[in-house]
């Protein structure tokens, strides 16, 4: 089974991370995104997470301060996870790989307000909607 895993990073004002696709990205150029990918074989998800934030944004996670929020199996062979973190301090700089062009710390007033593309990725929109309906 492929395991995947995203997390919600948030700063000390309750800002989130969002990133923006590269136009080169192999799927949902352009598209808004969350920090995360591909948990490979012998990791454990939150070791996974733990590497993909680094690789993608430059920041280093403590796995003591991680929340898994979300662990479902998808009916394709998959299995998401989501993860929270909060940083303690204000919008860190963030150093993007060439996965990503943008990067962005935006209140989840602003998060909620952006137009959700009419194709998706269904990971995206999974934290979209856990961030609406569960208080985030």
């Amino acid at each position: 089974m492929k395991r995947s895993a995203k997390i919600i990073i948030t700063d000390d004002q309750n800002k989130i991370l969002i990133l923006r696709r590269s136009s080169s990205h192999p799927f949902w150029g352009k598209h808004l995104d969350f920090p995360g990918g591909i948990i490979e074989k012998k990791e454990t998800p939150e070791a996974g997470i733990i590497r993909e934030v680094n690789e993608e944004t430059g920041l280093n996670l403590d796995e003591d301060n991680l929340k898994l929020d979300i662990s479902k199996n998808k009916n394709f062979g998959y299995h998401a996870f989501v993860f929270e973190y909060k940083l303690d301090t204000e919008e860190p700089k963030v150093v993007i790989s060439w996965e990503h062009d943008q990067y962005q710390w935006i209140t989840k007033k602003e998060l909620l307000k952006l137009e959700m593309p009419g194709e998706v990725d269904w990971f995206y929109k999974l934290i979209i909607n856990y961030i609406e309906n569960n208080g985030f």
